[in-house]
């Protein structure tokens, strides 16, 4: 029995009112994320938060759970409620942060909260050798800026910090763009060792991400029923996720039959 099924049988012993029962579902969903199962994970986070509201360590998972899977009013209402408690804790700022970049699409540069965030993570986010502000700078400049800069930056990210999986899933959607789909197929090589090594627990936390960034250079080399076929796994893409990527796939393959 690992460390969470104990802890988790431990407190179902426990005669338990609302508090044990929120305690018990968060580690039941932070043992799901742990194996990349982020429908299960958000339910049972969701559980979590509602038998004890203002849950902030359900809300903070909540939060990268939903941004995970492109849930950004979600994603955005659940960071804000961790952010109104640890304003200056780099994970919560970044998952914020993370999620007003997507959601103002070019119009993020024009926003000053998100500067204003950007600021807070500089300080916060690199103290002790980590790489918060550069990653997300890069993920900010790939997106709605210059892809030149977010290789620049991204270098200096994955120097900081080569083992963190984020780095390296940016770097190849950086490298797609850039057009340089055999870099990016030895990215996302380290990237599937990353999620697939037995010797680390949480090596399937960041699977479904490995699994869209795949999917992405599937469809930038034209293998298209490949990258339809990524979502598949039930545990990891709920049927509406599924249609929807599969949707968008064949809207891009289309497009290029045209051309």
């Amino acid at each position: 029995m690992d460390a969470f099924e104990e802890g988790i049988s431990k407190l179902k012993s426990i005669n338990g009112n609302d508090w044990v029962k929120s305690n018990i579902a968060f580690l039941e969903g932070f043992h799901a994320r742990l194996k990349g199962r982020l429908p299960a994970a958000e339910e049972l986070f969701r559980k979590s938060y509602d038998l004890s509201p203002g849950n902030i360590s359900a809300a903070r998972e909540l939060a990268a759970v939903c941004l995970a899977r492109d849930n950004l009013d979600e994603a955005e209402r659940f960071a804000r409620e961790a952010f109104s408690h640890a304003q200056r804790n780099p994970y919560v700022v970044d998952i914020l942060l993370a999620v007003l970049i997507r959601k103002h699409g070019r119009n993020a540069k024009k926003v000053t909260e998100i500067n204003e965030m950007f600021d807070v993570l500089s300080e916060v986010g690199e103290e002790g050798g980590k790489s918060f502000y550069t990653t997300r700078r890069a993920e900010f400049e790939h997106l709605w800026g210059n892809n030149r800069e977010a290789l620049n930056l991204i270098d200096q990210a994955i120097r900081k910090t080569p083992k963190l999986f984020e780095p390296q899933r940016i770097y190849a959607e950086i490298l797609l763009k850039d057009g340089n789909k055999i870099r990016a197929s030895s990215v996302l090589d380290g990237m599937r060792d990353m999620v697939n090594a037995r010797d680390v627990d949480d090596s399937r936390t960041n699977y479904r991400s490995y699994l869209v960034t795949y999917a992405h250079y599937l469809v930038e080399i034209g293998e298209w029923e490949q990258a339809k076929a990524i979502y598949d796994d039930s545990a990891i893409f709920t049927d509406g996720e599924r249609k929807a990527a599969v949707k968008e796939i064949e809207v891009t393959q289309s497009y290029s039959a045209r051309k």
